[in-house]
């Protein structure tokens, strides 16, 4: 099926990166510069890359000729998950590119490769920051499986309540759970199938906008940045919290 995106889906790779903010630096500045969010690679995933461990999913577009120099890799979207203990992770929703703000394919197969990698890593669980105050989000992530956790945290104000879900139980709402790559990347699922992907990935581009926009106290969702010495003992799902890291951790919030 051929969609707005089906040509320049085809020339995407999608990979999985350990460290985002060093590892794609200069790719992560040209693709934010358009959307006005440069500031965000020193101010949010630098910070979040060096908070514990993270995995992200990210899409590549390379140049053919020449394969080298200044714009022969260009990074059209991504999306983060922080690894808060050995089976759980934290998320902070997609990120595409400007040109790609509608490609909910290209959304729903970098959800696909990061739940997948963290299948991998024996990551079970993955969660999301969401306003204390929000209808919106709070509805859209029930009907996908989430459920609201113990954890919160507060920043400008605002207390933001960590929705948790088993990782398999959201592709299977998301009805994608058996999907190849190329089939979402093409959009080759049923109307129901694409209006749900739909949905679920442009209500979380719209939950974090304001966030985006610097206005924390309008967003309904906040990044996955934690601060580790506010986990409780018993962690986030009822597994025992990590040990506080080598190296003095940031804390977010106020």
């Amino acid at each position: 099926m051929l969609n707005l995106y089906s040509d320049a889906n085809e020339r995407l790779d999608l990979k999985v990166c350990r460290n985002l903010a060093s590892e794609f630096r200069p790719e992560l500045f040209a693709m934010l510069r358009p959307l006005h969010l440069a500031h965000l690679v020193e101010e949010l995933w630098t910070p979040l890359c060096a908070a514990g461990p993270t995995v992200s999913a990210v899409a590549l577009e390379e140049r053919p000729w020449p394969p080298t120099g200044v714009g022969a890799r260009r990074l059209r979207g991504f999306c983060t998950a922080l690894l808060v203990d050995g089976r759980q992770a934290i998320l902070t929703p997609h990120l595409l590119a400007a040109d790609q703000q509608s490609n909910v394919g290209l959304a729903a197969a970098l959800t696909t490769v990061l739940f997948g990698q963290l299948a991998q890593q024996d990551v079970r669980e993955v969660g999301l920051w969401v306003n204390g105050s929000s209808s919106f989000v709070a509805s859209l992530l029930r009907r996908h499986g989430f459920a609201p956790g113990e954890m919160r945290v507060v920043s400008d104000g605002c207390e933001f309540v960590l929705f948790v879900a088993p990782a398999e139980t959201v592709l299977k709402e998301l009805r994608i759970a058996e999907a190849r790559l190329g089939d979402l990347l093409a959009l080759s699922l049923d109307a129901a199938a694409i209006a749900t992907v739909a949905g679920y990935h442009l209500g979380l581009q719209a939950g974090i906008a304001a966030y985006w926009a610097d206005q924390v106290a309008q967003t309904e969702i906040y990044p996955g940045l934690i601060d580790w010495a506010a986990l409780p003992p018993s962690g986030i799902g009822g597994t025992p919290g990590p040990g506080l890291p080598d190296i003095e951790q940031p804390i977010f919030g106020s």
